[in-house]
Parts: structure tokens; C-alpha cells; sequence
């Protein structure tokens, strides 16, 4: 979301300089707090004496799946369809880890013990070849803003 939210921020505000930084919600709301950073973007909700918190929009999570899994077959995933299965999940202290534990709880699938994630881009490669599935926001499951690979230079 923040590429698709810093182009339009550039086209309206071109002399606008931002300092950005991704951080987990707890560190995000020290800064906050102490006045290091004027605001912040995240997942809510988010409850913090003495700060104020404005939702933007709402966003759906989306189950990506590795190229052959069954359930790719499916236009939709019930409860009974994930049952069981082991979902990928962001490290603890990120609020969207906690978001899709929520989700996972209702629909009785199970945590992975084995592999988690540092940002959605890691969850999204591992997805890609097949450590196994996740939720994902549905921006974060959109097809990349755009490709660096013509950009791309070995460096001797």
C-alpha cells in the first residue's frame, strides 16, 4: 500500500519531504507518543491512551496459496476447508499477525511452527515456492506495483 500511497502524496505534494520507516505497532506508538514521528499507518485497531487513531478504509484478508495446492481449485475457502492446515504467519508484534491468528482461530486452521515471516513481502516469496500458505491483506496480495528486474546491474 505504501508505494501506491507515496505516489499520489508526490503527485498533489511534490515539495513534501517525508521521512517514512516501517516498524513494528508497540515501537510505532512509543514514537508517537514521545513525538519522534507526527504519525503513522496501521492496521487497526488501535488503542492507546492520549493518541488519536482514524481508520482510512477496510481491507479484506485473501488466503494465497503455492501453484498446485487444492484448495487453488476453490472460488472461496469455507471453514471446513482450512481446518487443519498450517498458515505462515509475521513474527509476534506485528498487528496483523494478530489479525490473522483471529482469523485462523475461527476458521480452525493452525500456526506454523516452523517458519515466520519479518514483513508480508517474505510471507508473499515463501507463498510463492510453496513453504506453504497464508493471509494476506488484500493490497499485500495485489500484483506488484511495479518491476525492478530491467533496473537490475551486477555490481563487481
Amino acid at each position: 500500500m505504501l508505494p501506491l500511497l507515496l505516489a499520489a502524496i508526490h503527485t498533489s505534494y511534490p515539495q513534501l519531504r517525508l521521512l517514512l520507516r516501517e516498524d513494528l505497532t508497540a515501537h510505532l506508538l512509543e514514537q508517537l507518543r514521545i513525538g519522534r514521528v507526527d504519525a503513522a499507518l496501521m492496521a487497526m485497531p488501535v488503542h492507546s491512551e492520549g493518541l488519536e487513531a482514524q481508520a482510512l478504509f477496510t481491507e479484506p484478508f485473501v488466503l494465497a496459496l503455492p501453484a498446485g495446492h487444492p484448495l487453488t481449485e476453490k472460488k472461496e475457502v469455507r471453514e471446513e476447508d482450512l481446518c487443519g492446515h498450517c498458515i505462515l504467519l509475521l513474527e509476534e508484534g506485528h498487528c496483523l499477525r494478530d489479525q490473522a491468528l483471529t482469523i485462523c482461530g475461527s476458521m480452525r486452521c493452525v500456526e506454523s511452527d516452523e517458519v515466520t515471516a519479518t514483513s508480508l513481502e517474505n510471507l508473499r516469496q515463501m507463498v510463492a515456492v510453496g513453504v506453504g500458505c497464508t493471509l494476506l491483506p488484500a493490497l499485500a496480495a495485489a500484483p506488484s506495483v511495479g518491476s525492478i528486474q530491467e533496473g537490475l546491474i551486477e555490481i563487481r
